[in-house]
């Protein structure tokens, strides 16, 4: 549930990830399966790489980010809205 003012998740963050968004987790997992990584724990760069060029996004982190834009009195950027949109699956 993402509000004006506060998102809850039903676990944590990584958890629902892995859930709402398959081709993140996929991503961030393709170092172990390519034997490029050994250890599947959480790795910012991994994570950020993950986020990055996975397909889709889930939709109550992209709440999340709206709902914190606008109290911080930040419109989403363009490219961001153009992003986004070509993203959803």
């Amino acid at each position: 549930m993402s509000e004006a003012t506060h998102t809850l998740f039903e676990d944590d963050l990584d958890t629902y990830l892995r859930d709402a968004w398959p081709a993140w987790n996929a991503r961030r997992q393709e170092p172990i399966v390519q034997g490029e990584g050994y250890v599947d724990g959480k790795r910012g760069p991994r994570y950020a790489e993950a986020a990055r060029t996975a397909v889709g996004e889930p939709k109550l982190l992209h709440a999340l980010l709206e709902n914190a834009r606008a109290l911080a009195g930040e419109p989403m950027p363009l490219t961001q809205l153009v992003h986004t949109s070509s993203c959803r699956s």
